[in-house]
C-alpha cells in the first residue's frame, strides 16, 4: 500500500493517502517515522486518513488493535482537541477503520469514518482554504 503524507500550510493539517491494499505494516512503520520526525505535532488542528483510493483491506481485528495501542501510546505528542477523519469508500476498510476508532476511543481525539472526503471536510468544519486542500490534494509531501 502506498501511503503518502501530505501537509497544510504550518502544520494546521495532515492527510495520510492510502492506495492498493491496506496494510498494517506500512501504516506502522509510517506513523513511526513521521512522530519522531517533527516536533510539530501539536500545532495541528486536523488529521485526514484518505483511504478513497484503497482497493482491499488486509489487515487483521488483532492490527487494527496494535495500530490503536500504537496511537493511544503515540497520542502524548499531539494535540488532545486533535479531529481525525477516516474516509473509506471500501466496505472492509471502514470496517476496520471503525473498529480503530472504538480502541482509539481512550486517547480522546476527536474521531469520525466517512465513506467521502467531501462528508468528511463537513464533520470537520474547515475552511474553505482548508477544504479546498482536502479535495484538491495538493500539500507539501512529506517523506
Amino acid at each position: 500500500m502506498p501511503l503518502q503524507v501530505e501537509l497544510l500550510r504550518d502544520w494546521v493539517g495532515l492527510r495520510l493517502r492510502c492506495s492498493g491494499d491496506l496494510t498494517a505494516q506500512e501504516f506502522i512503520a509510517r506513523k513511526n517515522r513521521l512522530l519522531f520526525s517533527s516536533r510539530n505535532w501539536r500545532r495541528l488542528k486536523f488529521v485526514v486518513v484518505d483511504g478513497s483510493s484503497v482497493d482491499s483491506a488486509v489487515i487483521s481485528a488483532d492490527e487494527v488493535q496494535i495500530l490503536a495501542d500504537l496511537d493511544t501510546h503515540n497520542g502524548l505528542l499531539l494535540p488532545t482537541e486533535l479531529r481525525i477523519a477516516l474516509v473509506f469508500p471500501n466496505n472492509a476498510a471502514f470496517g476496520l477503520a471503525r473498529m480503530w476508532e472504538v480502541w482509539a476511543e481512550p486517547i480522546g481525539w476527536q474521531t469520525r469514518v466517512f465513506r467521502s472526503l467531501s462528508d468528511a471536510s463537513q464533520w470537520l468544519d474547515l475552511d474553505s482554504d482548508e477544504r479546498e486542500w482536502l479535495l484538491r490534494g495538493d500539500g507539501l509531501l512529506l517523506q
